[in-house]
């Protein structure tokens, strides 16, 4: 439990929050969005009422009409057409009832934009703040490399010029880091490489030996494998440098974790309550 909380406070873990490209751009769009709808909240609520208006004054004039209707049906008791009037008039009566439901007064639960708007524009400034967060404070190599990136692009460069210098500094940085077991271990092969190496030399000075270009490949052999170790040792020690650097300034760390956090957490209930809505207007 410690050592994952002591993860989610490193930058390789913003990291991985920050490049979800689809979370910051769609909490960008609501930043935008959301206050527009509500700047125009006002003026929905009030073309809804201006609906209802019209609706109720139809609803009354279609009253007044089938009252009308009724007792003009009633004083017709001395003709006897084919049909009766009254049926006539409860078929029409049952139309103006079926118009009357189909054009009902719309209303708005609440006064106030829907609360989950609400919680979509907290989730998106959560989300935003937290990667406005880790694009200012972290480290530039975690910000444009993932791990993998960083010591196989740190490995490269010293295959392709390997010198002392780099092999020493690598050799430092994987000596100071936990555990240092893997640095020993690494010494002792490279001890062992350089030892064969010197031993097949003085192999191929011997001038009773007839197998010179033999040795000689050995020796490739055993160089070859030596600098595949060296670019090993540098490749490992960049991937120690880098969680080293991932884990600087972790009170931010931490700090943009909980925004990125708090902020995923508020669109999943914003999800979960549209859901709801939707099986309730699909399952009545």
């Amino acid at each position: 439990m410690a050592n994952y909380l002591e993860h989610l406070g490193t930058w390789k873990f913003v990291r991985t929050l920050g490049e979800l490209q689809i979370l910051t751009r769609a909490s960008y769009v609501s930043l935008i969005v959301i206050p527009l709808v509500a700047g125009i909240w006002p003026a929905v609520r009030v073309a809804v009422n201006r609906y209802n208006d019209v609706v109720t004054d139809s609803i009354e004039a279609f009253d007044n009409a089938a009252t009308k209707l009724e007792n003009a049906a009633a004083e017709l008791d001395e003709s006897q057409p084919t049909r009766p009037v009254g049926t006539i008039i409860s078929d029409l009566a049952q139309r103006i009832s079926a118009v009357k439901q189909q054009y009902a007064p719309k209303t708005l639960k609440e006064p106030h934009l829907p609360k989950v708007w609400g919680c979509a524009f907290c989730a998106a400034v959560l989300v935003i703040a937290g990667n406005l967060l880790y694009q200012a404070v972290a480290p530039s190599a975690i910000k444009q490399n993932s791990i993998r990136e960083y010591a196989e692009g740190i490995a490269d460069r010293y295959a392709a010029s390997p010198t002392h210098l780099a092999f020493s500094r690598a050799k430092g940085a994987l000596r100071e880091s936990n555990p240092k077991l893997i640095y020993e271990e690494y010494q002792v092969q490279i001890n062992e490489k350089k030892a064969e190496i010197d031993r097949l030399s003085r192999k191929r000075e011997t001038p009773l030996h007839d197998r010179t270009e033999t040795i000689s490949n050995q020796i490739a052999e055993e160089q070859e494998s030596l600098e595949r170790l060296k670019i090993e040792v540098v490749q490992i020690a960049a991937e120690s440098e880098y969680d080293s650097l991932s884990a600087s300034t972790p009170l931010r760390a931490h700090l943009a974790s909980a925004l990125y956090i708090t902020g995923i957490f508020a669109i999943f209930v914003v999800i979960g309550c549209q859901a709801i809505t939707v099986y309730n207007a699909t399952f009545p």
